[in-house]
Protein backbone atom coordinates (compact mmCIF):
# COMPACT_ATOMS: atom_id res chain seq x y z
CA UNK A 1 0.00 0.00 0.00
CA UNK A 2 1.05 3.61 -0.46
CA UNK A 3 2.12 4.48 3.07
CA UNK A 4 0.51 7.47 4.70
CA UNK A 5 3.05 9.73 6.31
CA UNK A 6 3.34 11.21 9.78
CA UNK A 7 3.00 14.90 8.96
CA UNK A 8 0.39 17.01 10.71
CA UNK A 9 -2.33 16.14 8.23
CA UNK A 10 -1.22 12.53 7.85
CA UNK A 11 0.10 13.06 4.32
CA UNK A 12 3.55 13.44 2.84
CA UNK A 13 4.98 14.77 -0.39
CA UNK A 14 6.44 11.32 -1.05
CA UNK A 15 2.99 9.71 -1.07
CA UNK A 16 1.72 12.23 -3.59
CA UNK A 17 4.86 11.85 -5.73
CA UNK A 18 4.42 8.07 -5.98
CA UNK A 19 0.73 8.34 -6.78
CA UNK A 20 1.39 11.04 -9.34
CA UNK A 21 4.07 8.98 -11.11
CA UNK A 22 1.74 6.01 -11.29
CA UNK A 23 -1.25 8.09 -12.40
CA UNK A 24 0.78 9.75 -15.13
CA UNK A 25 2.17 6.37 -16.17
CA UNK A 26 -1.35 5.00 -16.59
CA UNK A 27 -2.67 7.98 -18.56
CA UNK A 28 0.44 8.27 -20.72
CA UNK A 29 0.55 4.57 -21.65
CA UNK A 30 -3.18 4.62 -22.37
CA UNK A 31 -2.85 7.54 -24.79
CA UNK A 32 0.24 6.08 -26.47
CA UNK A 33 -1.48 2.71 -26.86
CA UNK A 34 -4.53 4.37 -28.36
CA UNK A 35 -2.45 6.40 -30.83
CA UNK A 36 -0.26 3.44 -31.83
CA UNK A 37 -3.26 1.16 -32.32
CA UNK A 38 -5.33 3.77 -34.17
CA UNK A 39 -3.98 3.17 -37.73
CA UNK A 40 -4.65 -0.58 -37.59
CA UNK A 41 -7.88 -0.70 -35.62
CA UNK A 42 -9.94 -3.74 -36.69
CA UNK A 43 -7.33 -4.97 -39.17
CA UNK A 44 -6.11 -8.57 -38.99
CA UNK A 45 -2.57 -9.33 -37.90
CA UNK A 46 -1.88 -10.52 -41.46
CA UNK A 47 -3.02 -7.17 -42.89
CA UNK A 48 -0.88 -5.31 -40.38
CA UNK A 49 2.22 -7.26 -41.35
CA UNK A 50 1.51 -6.78 -45.05
CA UNK A 51 1.04 -3.00 -44.75
CA UNK A 52 3.40 -2.03 -41.94
CA UNK A 53 5.54 -5.00 -41.03
CA UNK A 54 5.92 -4.74 -37.25
CA UNK A 55 4.50 -1.59 -35.69
CA UNK A 56 6.84 -0.05 -33.12
CA UNK A 57 5.97 3.62 -33.52
CA UNK A 58 3.16 5.93 -34.62
CA UNK A 59 1.97 5.37 -38.20
CA UNK A 60 -0.38 7.03 -40.67
CA UNK A 61 -3.48 4.92 -41.39
CA UNK A 62 -4.04 3.45 -44.86
CA UNK A 63 -6.04 5.75 -47.19
CA UNK A 64 -9.11 3.48 -47.01
CA UNK A 65 -9.13 3.17 -43.20
CA UNK A 66 -11.79 4.76 -40.97
CA UNK A 67 -9.06 6.94 -39.43
CA UNK A 68 -7.45 7.80 -42.80
CA UNK A 69 -7.60 11.55 -42.08
CA UNK A 70 -5.69 11.18 -38.79
CA UNK A 71 -2.00 12.07 -38.58
CA UNK A 72 0.47 9.73 -36.85
CA UNK A 73 0.09 10.03 -33.08
CA UNK A 74 -3.57 11.02 -33.13
CA UNK A 75 -5.75 9.59 -30.35
CA UNK A 76 -9.30 8.28 -30.78
CA UNK A 77 -12.47 8.46 -28.72
CA UNK A 78 -10.87 5.92 -26.37
CA UNK A 79 -8.62 8.59 -24.88
CA UNK A 80 -11.11 11.42 -25.41
CA UNK A 81 -13.69 9.65 -23.25
CA UNK A 82 -11.05 8.76 -20.67
CA UNK A 83 -10.23 12.45 -20.28
CA UNK A 84 -13.93 13.31 -20.17
CA UNK A 85 -14.41 10.81 -17.34
CA UNK A 86 -11.33 12.12 -15.54
CA UNK A 87 -12.75 15.64 -15.61
CA UNK A 88 -16.07 14.41 -14.25
CA UNK A 89 -14.28 12.64 -11.40
CA UNK A 90 -12.26 15.77 -10.61
CA UNK A 91 -15.39 17.94 -10.71
CA UNK A 92 -17.11 15.66 -8.18
CA UNK A 93 -14.08 15.37 -5.92
CA UNK A 94 -13.80 11.65 -6.54
CA UNK A 95 -17.42 10.82 -5.69
CA UNK A 96 -18.66 10.04 -9.18
CA UNK A 97 -22.15 8.77 -9.92
CA UNK A 98 -23.69 7.80 -13.24
CA UNK A 99 -25.55 11.12 -13.41
CA UNK A 100 -22.30 13.08 -13.08
CA UNK A 101 -20.68 11.37 -16.04
CA UNK A 102 -23.90 11.62 -18.05
CA UNK A 103 -23.77 15.40 -17.60
CA UNK A 104 -20.32 15.49 -19.22
CA UNK A 105 -21.42 13.10 -21.98
CA UNK A 106 -24.42 15.25 -22.89
CA UNK A 107 -22.22 18.34 -23.14
CA UNK A 108 -19.77 16.43 -25.31
CA UNK A 109 -22.53 15.14 -27.58
CA UNK A 110 -24.14 18.56 -27.93
CA UNK A 111 -20.77 20.12 -28.79
CA UNK A 112 -20.60 17.99 -31.93
CA UNK A 113 -19.32 14.58 -30.82
CA UNK A 114 -22.17 12.80 -32.59
CA UNK A 115 -20.79 14.04 -35.90
CA UNK A 116 -17.56 12.11 -35.33
CA UNK A 117 -17.49 8.96 -37.46
CA UNK A 118 -15.19 6.98 -35.16
CA UNK A 119 -17.32 6.79 -32.00
CA UNK A 120 -18.16 3.23 -30.93
CA UNK A 121 -21.67 1.95 -31.74
CA UNK A 122 -22.82 1.50 -28.13
CA UNK A 123 -21.54 4.92 -27.11
CA UNK A 124 -23.23 6.60 -30.09
CA UNK A 125 -26.61 5.05 -29.30
CA UNK A 126 -26.27 5.99 -25.64
CA UNK A 127 -25.38 9.60 -26.44
CA UNK A 128 -28.51 9.87 -28.58
CA UNK A 129 -30.62 8.47 -25.73
CA UNK A 130 -29.08 10.85 -23.19
CA UNK A 131 -29.91 13.84 -25.40
CA UNK A 132 -33.47 12.52 -25.68
CA UNK A 133 -33.71 12.59 -21.87
CA UNK A 134 -33.34 8.90 -21.08
CA UNK A 135 -32.08 8.24 -17.53
CA UNK A 136 -28.31 7.68 -17.26
CA UNK A 137 -29.08 4.40 -15.54
CA UNK A 138 -31.03 3.20 -18.58
CA UNK A 139 -29.34 4.94 -21.51
CA UNK A 140 -26.61 2.30 -21.77
CA UNK A 141 -29.18 -0.33 -22.67
CA UNK A 142 -27.63 -3.75 -23.25
CA UNK A 143 -24.32 -2.40 -24.56
CA UNK A 144 -21.64 -5.03 -24.08
CA UNK A 145 -18.68 -3.71 -26.08
CA UNK A 146 -15.50 -2.60 -24.34
CA UNK A 147 -15.95 1.19 -24.45
CA UNK A 148 -16.71 1.47 -20.73
CA UNK A 149 -13.61 -0.55 -19.83
CA UNK A 150 -11.26 1.44 -22.05
CA UNK A 151 -11.99 4.78 -20.39
CA UNK A 152 -12.08 3.63 -16.76
CA UNK A 153 -8.42 4.23 -15.83
CA UNK A 154 -9.16 7.45 -13.85
CA UNK A 155 -11.55 5.43 -11.67
CA UNK A 156 -8.76 3.02 -10.77
CA UNK A 157 -6.36 5.89 -10.11
CA UNK A 158 -8.57 7.77 -7.63
CA UNK A 159 -9.44 4.53 -5.84
CA UNK A 160 -5.79 3.53 -5.48
CA UNK A 161 -5.25 0.49 -3.23
CA UNK A 162 -9.00 -0.22 -2.97
CA UNK A 163 -10.07 -2.49 -5.82
CA UNK A 164 -13.59 -2.97 -4.42
CA UNK A 165 -14.30 0.77 -4.40
CA UNK A 166 -12.84 1.00 -7.90
CA UNK A 167 -15.13 -1.77 -9.15
CA UNK A 168 -18.24 -0.10 -7.75
CA UNK A 169 -17.35 3.31 -9.20
CA UNK A 170 -16.61 1.63 -12.51
CA UNK A 171 -20.20 0.41 -12.58
CA UNK A 172 -21.41 3.99 -12.09
CA UNK A 173 -19.15 5.30 -14.85
CA UNK A 174 -20.27 2.56 -17.24
CA UNK A 175 -24.05 2.71 -16.95
CA UNK A 176 -24.66 5.84 -19.07
CA UNK A 177 -23.24 4.15 -22.20
CA UNK A 178 -22.87 0.42 -21.51
CA UNK A 179 -25.57 -1.27 -19.43
CA UNK A 180 -24.89 -4.89 -20.34
CA UNK A 181 -23.52 -7.11 -17.60
CA UNK A 182 -20.34 -8.06 -19.52
CA UNK A 183 -19.46 -4.38 -20.03
CA UNK A 184 -19.82 -3.65 -16.32
CA UNK A 185 -17.76 -6.72 -15.45
CA UNK A 186 -15.01 -5.63 -17.85
CA UNK A 187 -14.92 -2.03 -16.67
CA UNK A 188 -14.78 -3.17 -13.05
CA UNK A 189 -11.94 -5.56 -13.92
CA UNK A 190 -9.78 -2.85 -15.51
CA UNK A 191 -10.51 -0.30 -12.76
CA UNK A 192 -9.72 -2.86 -10.06
CA UNK A 193 -6.49 -3.90 -11.78
CA UNK A 194 -5.33 -0.27 -11.93
CA UNK A 195 -6.35 0.38 -8.31
CA UNK A 196 -4.18 -2.57 -7.25
CA UNK A 197 -1.36 -1.52 -9.60
CA UNK A 198 -1.30 1.87 -7.86
CA UNK A 199 -0.36 0.11 -4.62
CA UNK A 200 3.31 -0.02 -3.68
CA UNK A 201 4.32 -3.65 -3.35
CA UNK A 202 1.62 -4.93 -5.70
CA UNK A 203 2.62 -7.83 -7.93
CA UNK A 204 1.55 -9.10 -11.30
CA UNK A 205 -0.37 -11.85 -9.53
CA UNK A 206 -2.11 -9.46 -7.12
CA UNK A 207 -3.11 -7.22 -10.04
CA UNK A 208 -4.52 -10.17 -11.99
CA UNK A 209 -6.41 -11.35 -8.90
CA UNK A 210 -7.83 -7.85 -8.38
CA UNK A 211 -9.02 -7.81 -12.00
CA UNK A 212 -10.80 -11.14 -11.56
CA UNK A 213 -12.34 -10.11 -8.24
CA UNK A 214 -13.39 -6.74 -9.63
CA UNK A 215 -14.99 -8.42 -12.61
CA UNK A 216 -17.05 -10.60 -10.30
CA UNK A 217 -18.27 -7.47 -8.51
CA UNK A 218 -19.19 -5.75 -11.77
CA UNK A 219 -21.05 -8.72 -13.18
CA UNK A 220 -23.60 -8.47 -10.36
CA UNK A 221 -24.96 -5.33 -12.01
CA UNK A 222 -26.42 -4.45 -15.39
CA UNK A 223 -28.66 -6.21 -17.84
CA UNK A 224 -28.07 -9.87 -18.68
CA UNK A 225 -26.55 -10.29 -22.13
CA UNK A 226 -25.57 -13.55 -23.88
CA UNK A 227 -21.82 -13.60 -23.36
CA UNK A 228 -18.99 -15.72 -22.02
CA UNK A 229 -17.98 -15.02 -18.43
CA UNK A 230 -15.56 -12.10 -18.37
CA UNK A 231 -13.97 -13.17 -15.07
CA UNK A 232 -13.41 -16.77 -16.26
CA UNK A 233 -11.91 -15.56 -19.52
CA UNK A 234 -9.54 -13.26 -17.61
CA UNK A 235 -8.40 -16.30 -15.63
CA UNK A 236 -7.88 -18.19 -18.87
CA UNK A 237 -5.89 -15.36 -20.48
CA UNK A 238 -3.68 -15.01 -17.41
CA UNK A 239 -3.03 -18.76 -17.31
CA UNK A 240 -2.07 -18.77 -21.00
CA UNK A 241 0.49 -16.02 -20.36
CA UNK A 242 1.92 -17.81 -17.35
CA UNK A 243 2.30 -21.10 -19.21
CA UNK A 244 4.08 -19.65 -22.25
CA UNK A 245 7.42 -17.96 -21.55
CA UNK A 246 7.73 -16.16 -24.89
CA UNK A 247 5.61 -12.94 -24.76
CA UNK A 248 4.89 -12.92 -28.51
CA UNK A 249 3.83 -16.56 -28.56
CA UNK A 250 1.66 -16.00 -25.49
CA UNK A 251 -0.04 -12.99 -27.06
CA UNK A 252 -0.72 -14.95 -30.27
CA UNK A 253 -2.26 -17.75 -28.21
CA UNK A 254 -4.45 -15.18 -26.45
CA UNK A 255 -5.54 -13.83 -29.84
CA UNK A 256 -6.41 -17.32 -31.10
CA UNK A 257 -8.22 -18.54 -27.97
CA UNK A 258 -9.61 -15.41 -26.29
CA UNK A 259 -9.93 -13.15 -29.33
CA UNK A 260 -9.16 -9.46 -29.83
CA UNK A 261 -12.54 -8.12 -30.94
CA UNK A 262 -14.44 -5.18 -29.48
CA UNK A 263 -16.75 -7.25 -27.29
CA UNK A 264 -15.80 -6.90 -23.63
CA UNK A 265 -15.47 -10.67 -23.18
CA UNK A 266 -12.64 -10.60 -25.75
CA UNK A 267 -10.92 -7.23 -25.36
CA UNK A 268 -10.68 -7.03 -21.56
CA UNK A 269 -9.33 -10.56 -20.92
CA UNK A 270 -6.93 -10.11 -23.84
CA UNK A 271 -5.63 -6.83 -22.38
CA UNK A 272 -5.05 -8.36 -18.96
CA UNK A 273 -3.42 -11.42 -20.48
CA UNK A 274 -1.09 -9.20 -22.51
CA UNK A 275 -0.24 -7.22 -19.36
CA UNK A 276 0.95 -10.50 -17.82
CA UNK A 277 2.69 -11.69 -21.00
CA UNK A 278 4.65 -8.43 -21.21
CA UNK A 279 5.89 -8.71 -17.65
CA UNK A 280 4.06 -5.48 -16.87
CA UNK A 281 6.27 -3.43 -19.18
CA UNK A 282 3.95 -0.74 -20.64
CA UNK A 283 5.79 -0.22 -23.92
CA UNK A 284 6.12 -3.96 -24.57
CA UNK A 285 2.44 -4.49 -23.69
CA UNK A 286 1.41 -1.76 -26.12
CA UNK A 287 3.50 -3.15 -28.97
CA UNK A 288 2.25 -6.70 -28.40
CA UNK A 289 -1.38 -5.52 -28.46
CA UNK A 290 -1.01 -3.25 -31.48
CA UNK A 291 0.42 -6.00 -33.68
CA UNK A 292 -2.19 -8.63 -32.80
CA UNK A 293 -4.98 -7.13 -34.91
CA UNK A 294 -8.60 -6.62 -33.93
CA UNK A 295 -9.54 -3.80 -31.57
CA UNK A 296 -5.88 -2.80 -31.37
CA UNK A 297 -6.23 0.71 -29.94
CA UNK A 298 -8.59 -0.43 -27.19
CA UNK A 299 -6.55 -3.44 -26.06
CA UNK A 300 -3.27 -1.52 -26.24
CA UNK A 301 -4.83 1.30 -24.19
CA UNK A 302 -6.04 -1.02 -21.44
CA UNK A 303 -2.90 -3.17 -21.26
CA UNK A 304 -0.78 -0.02 -21.34
CA UNK A 305 -2.78 1.71 -18.61
CA UNK A 306 -2.48 -1.22 -16.18
CA UNK A 307 1.24 -1.55 -16.89
CA UNK A 308 1.79 2.21 -16.66
CA UNK A 309 0.05 2.35 -13.30
CA UNK A 310 2.22 -0.49 -12.01
CA UNK A 311 5.61 0.65 -13.33
CA UNK A 312 5.00 4.41 -13.28
CA UNK A 313 5.92 7.09 -15.77
CA UNK A 314 9.60 6.06 -15.60
CA UNK A 315 8.74 3.02 -17.74
CA UNK A 316 6.94 5.02 -20.43
CA UNK A 317 8.72 6.37 -23.52
CA UNK A 318 8.84 10.12 -22.85
CA UNK A 319 9.47 11.07 -26.47
CA UNK A 320 6.39 9.19 -27.58
CA UNK A 321 4.38 10.84 -24.82
CA UNK A 322 5.56 14.27 -25.95
CA UNK A 323 4.51 13.50 -29.51
CA UNK A 324 1.04 12.36 -28.46
CA UNK A 325 0.55 15.42 -26.27
CA UNK A 326 1.77 17.70 -29.05
CA UNK A 327 -0.40 16.16 -31.79
CA UNK A 328 -3.52 16.16 -29.60
CA UNK A 329 -2.87 19.26 -27.48
CA UNK A 330 -2.97 17.30 -24.23
CA UNK A 331 -1.68 18.06 -20.74
CA UNK A 332 -1.69 14.69 -18.97
CA UNK A 333 0.69 15.92 -16.27
CA UNK A 334 -1.87 18.35 -14.87
CA UNK A 335 -4.63 15.76 -15.00
CA UNK A 336 -2.46 13.17 -13.24
CA UNK A 337 -1.68 15.61 -10.40
CA UNK A 338 -5.37 16.30 -9.78
CA UNK A 339 -6.30 12.62 -9.85
CA UNK A 340 -3.38 11.74 -7.54
CA UNK A 341 -4.51 14.39 -5.05
CA UNK A 342 -7.98 12.85 -4.96
CA UNK A 343 -6.47 9.40 -4.53
CA UNK A 344 -4.42 10.59 -1.58
CA UNK A 345 -7.46 12.19 0.09
CA UNK A 346 -9.35 8.95 -0.30
CA UNK A 347 -6.46 6.95 1.12
CA UNK A 348 -6.38 9.22 4.14
CA UNK A 349 -10.13 8.84 4.65
CA UNK A 350 -9.98 5.05 4.39
CA UNK A 351 -7.00 4.98 6.76
CA UNK A 352 -8.88 7.01 9.34
CA UNK A 353 -11.91 4.71 9.09
CA UNK A 354 -9.68 1.66 9.56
Amino acid sequence: MVHLGKSKDGLTELDLKVLHEKALGALAALAIGDAMGMPVEMLSSEEIREIFGVIEDFKRPPPWHIHSSFPPGRITDDTELTLLLANAIIRTGGNLKAEDFAFELRKWAESGALKLDYIGPATRRALERLIEGVSPRESGGRGSTCGAAIRVSPVGIVNACNYKAAALMAVESSLPTHGGRPALAGASAIASAIAEAMKEGSTMDSIARAAISGSKIGEKFGRPVPSPSVSKRIELAVNISKQIDDPEKASLEIRDIIGTGMETAEAVPAAIGIFVASGGDPMRAIRLAVNLGGDTDSIASMAGAISGAWKGIQAVDRKMLERVEDVNDLNLEDLAVKLAEIALRKLKAWSNVE
